[in-house]
């Protein structure tokens, strides 16, 4: 059976997002001021523990305040091999920066630094609704600048003044203004969203080009199809997300939805009662 620290793992496919706890907190700084680090992290000299505590407060390692910011350990074949943040979410805009480091620059160039940002941002989008993440790397560190822009994190453009005046203050003249923006807002299924979900069902089982494409509502009446969204959101273990575009007519973009079966009722892709067919 899993333990509680590894059902709240964020898992990509090469790394993995551990919530950090209080007792990595003294680690996480000792990495950030690591010869490999200060020159890039704080070059105006590195901060000791006390006003490293003050900038990273207590719920970045406990998990008590997510929205104000929270710590996560990346781990790669079992390995902690760095440290990356969200920062404090800004709700009515959408939007969060990220912070990272490694814990040596021998760990640097292959590829998890741009694995860890993807995945958290991908994380705060689903579980925070974010749609910008942004980043400030020195313009002087090329490696990166690089990096994050595997992650789909693009310069901004703007002046340091502007982009202070959009973004916030910069942690120093050098700063390269970095943004990721989410096409889309992924929530939770309502009532509302069922003709939607029947939209959905009928693109989905209508795949095959080559394949009859009958009426909407002809496709949607079969029996083996209608069961798939008959009273759904009523049954025990009915969940569906929306995609929704971020633009102003937050118009709807995809669904994906899951139902748990019984060995006397179920669909095509029934394996036992207690696993969801998506």
């Amino acid at each position: 059976m899993a333990t509680p620290a590894a059902r709240e793992l964020i898992r990509g496919h090469r790394i993995a997002l551990r919530p950090a706890t209080p007792a990595d907190r003294e680690r996480v700084w000792s990495w950030a001021v690591s010869e490999d680090n200060v020159r890039l992290l704080y070059p105006e000299g590195p901060p000791d523990l006390a006003s490293f505590r003050t900038d990273y407060l207590a719920h970045y390692f406990d998990g008590s305040a997510p929205l104000q910011g929270r710590s996560y350990i990346i781990v790669r074949d079992g390995d902690d091999i760095g440290h990356i943040n969200s920062n404090t979410i800004d709700v009515e805009r959408g939007r969060t920066e990220l912070d990272i480091w490694l814990a040596r620059d021998a760990l640097c160039g292959r590829g998890d630094g741009s694995a860890a940002v993807e995945l958290l941002a991908d994380h705060v989008c689903l579980r925070h609704d974010v749609v910008e993440c942004w980043l400030q790397p020195s313009a002087h560190n090329p490696r990166a600048i690089r990096a994050y822009q595997k992650a789909g994190f693009r310069p901004l453009g703007l002046s340091l003044e502007e982009a202070e005046a959009e973004w916030g203050p910069a942690d120093g003249r050098d700063a390269c203004y970095m943004v990721r923006r989410q096409p889309a807002r992924i929530r939770a299924s309502t009532g509302d969203d069922l003709a939607f979900l029947g939209d959905m069902l009928y693109e989905a089982a209508s795949w095959d080009p080559a394949g009859t494409r009958p009426p909407r509502g002809v496709a949607l009446a079969m029996p083996e199809l209608a069961k798939l969204l008959q009273d759904f959101g009523t049954r025990p273990g009915d969940t569906g997300l929306v995609a929704v575009d971020t633009g102003d007519r937050a118009r709807r973009l995809g669904a994906a939805w899951f139902r748990l079966w019984s060995p006397e009722d179920h669909s095509y892709g029934f394996v036992d009662a207690e696993t969801p067919e998506l």
